[in-house]
């Protein structure tokens, strides 16, 4: 699984944004009643779609609360705040001991979440179809750089795995 590159230095504006999000992102995954929604939507769906939606859907909601104070969250950042909240779930619904999520299915669900990011996106008009490649070939050298074999057994950012297609669930952090 490819790691959060962010700077540790402590005085670092862009490391406190970080840590910022992160922390605003935990409070809505370990909230008690969301917590356990999340726990059965994993479990009964299919596991590299519905962690990839919940970062979605994660990220959706930190863009809005940014947008809302007249901020925005720095594009380069989204890959690492999205590697960490798969962390963090997987983490979550591999303490459970039901379903066992491993590097490669990690590394499945970040291809699966950019992606739709990049679909809505599009989309929306938020970003061009030029800028959506221009992101994609900086993430697969990132992803050559921070971890050439995991990398290698990885499938590229640009082909992930095809997932059936899961009616949405409704009410999951909105």
């Amino acid at each position: 699984m490819i790691e959060p590159q962010v700077e540790q230095e402590q005085g670092n504006p862009q490391q406190q944004t970080f840590d910022h999000l992160l922390a605003k992102a935990m409070k809505l995954i370990y909230n008690d009643k969301i917590n356990a929604q999340l726990i059965k939507t994993i479990k009964t769906g299919e596991p590299v779609q519905a962690i990839g939606n919940i970062v979605l859907t994660v990220i959706e909601k930190l863009e809005t609360s940014a947008a809302k104070s007249n901020k925005q969250i720095p594009q380069e950042m989204l890959p690492d705040l999205a590697l960490s909240l798969i962390a963090q779930l997987v983490e979550l619904v591999n303490a459970d001991g039901e379903i066992q999520i491993d590097e490669k299915k990690q590394s499945l669900i970040f291809s699966y979440a950019v992606q739709e990011y990049m679909k809505k996106g599009i989309a929306s008009g938020k970003i061009t179809q030029e800028e959506a490649q221009q992101a994609l070939e900086s993430l697969k050298q990132k992803q050559t750089e921070t971890a050439p074999q995991q990398a290698q057994q990885a499938q590229p950012v640009t082909q992930p795995q095809q997932v059936p297609q899961q009616q949405p669930t409704g009410g999951l952090l909105t």
